[in-house]
């Protein structure tokens, strides 16, 4: 028999999640392990499957695509529309920080 979730509490939560995200610009980002390899993924690296994933519905399902956009269709809609328009900049915000934390472990010449 399945061992029931164990009941939260939003300061517990907080506790649990407190030092397992990274701060990116003005966001801070829980970022998954996947498949048990260390270090986690960059967040830059989801970002671009994140991004990957939805141009590969958008071309190769365009009719659910659509759909997937329609507000009155569609309950993620607004949600899809919040993650495209805040894109651009996230990416930037991500790129530059990949660009700094690349350049502060770089050795000097």
């Amino acid at each position: 028999m399945a061992k029931p979730a164990p009941k939260w509490s939003l300061h517990a939560g907080k506790r649990h999640l407190k030092g397992r995200g990274r701060v990116l610009g003005y966001n801070e980002w829980i970022l998954p392990r996947i498949g048990g390899v260390t270090p986690k993924p960059h967040a830059l690296v989801l970002w671009w499957a994140l991004f990957f994933c939805l141009s590969l519905r958008a071309r190769y399902e365009p009719e659910d695509w659509s759909h997937d956009l329609d507000p009155d269709r569609s309950p993620m809609a607004v949600q899809l529309e919040d993650l495209l328009s805040a894109s651009v900049d996230r990416s930037y915000t991500l790129l530059l920080h990949a660009i700094n934390s690349a350049h502060e472990t770089t050795p000097a010449d």
